[in-house]
């Protein structure tokens, strides 16, 4: 083995049999673990969604001037939209939630 490859349990992970080779062994974590030892799942990305739902559903609720279906509101909010409603959640984290 020249290799060791460590994954958590995201069902996007091919399996191990899928990732064997001679070179490589591919090692999955245990459930829930990943949290404990990646920064990034210890609150920040947790945060961040928090922020962008309220922006998503502000500016829903912006377009719903008379009764519309979600589908329509839904379709009101571009791609281009969503991309700057995610930058301007991740600028407002406070710097002490980044330190955490």
């Amino acid at each position: 083995m020249k290799a060791l490859l460590v994954l958590d349990n995201a069902p996007s992970h091919p399996s191990e049999e899928e990732l064997k080779d001679g070179n490589i062994q591919a090692v999955f974590l245990s459930l829930n673990v990943a949290a404990l030892i990646q920064p990034m799942d210890q609150g920040m990305i947790e945060s961040v969604k928090r922020r962008y739902r309220r922006k998503f559903l502000t500016a829903l609720s912006e377009e719903d001037d008379k009764n519309t279906s979600v589908n329509y509101l839904l379709k009101q909010i571009n791609i281009k939209d969503v991309v700057y409603m995610i930058d301007e959640s991740w600028s407002e984290l406070p710097e002490s939630t980044l330190v955490k």
